[in-house]
């Protein structure tokens, strides 16, 4: 299933147009994102015995913060600028800024 006929009424879908099955694939990924969201929260903030400057502390953490900037960011991305746009930003600017948005949350 290509984004290009994710929906039936493609391509000039509105939200009155969309049918059960349209919604149902759309809650099914809002529940996937979802649980995979809540899953890597509880592992990344579960009270562990590492020290705060060993890696088995920042990994999960860092990996809960990438998900939801990633969450967050990629489909605007892909809105804005298209596939061409959401590729760049995921191989140049995403690593970067999820680095950078880990380091202000972890000093805030």
């Amino acid at each position: 299933m290509t984004m290009d006929n994710l929906f039936i009424c493609n391509p000039n879908c509105s939200l009155a147009d969309l049918t059960l099955l349209d919604w149902s694939v759309a809650f099914g990924f809002l529940l996937v994102v979802f649980a995979i969201t809540t899953l890597l929260r509880k592992w990344a903030f579960s009270s562990n015995q590492a020290a705060v400057s060993s890696l088995k502390w920042h990994l999960p953490r860092f990996l809960f913060v990438a998900m939801v900037l990633a969450v967050v960011t990629v489909p605007m991305i892909w809105m804005i600028f298209g596939y061409t746009g959401a590729r760049l930003y995921g191989q140049f600017v995403y690593p970067g800024l999820a680095f950078v948005v880990y380091m202000l949350w972890g000093l805030g």
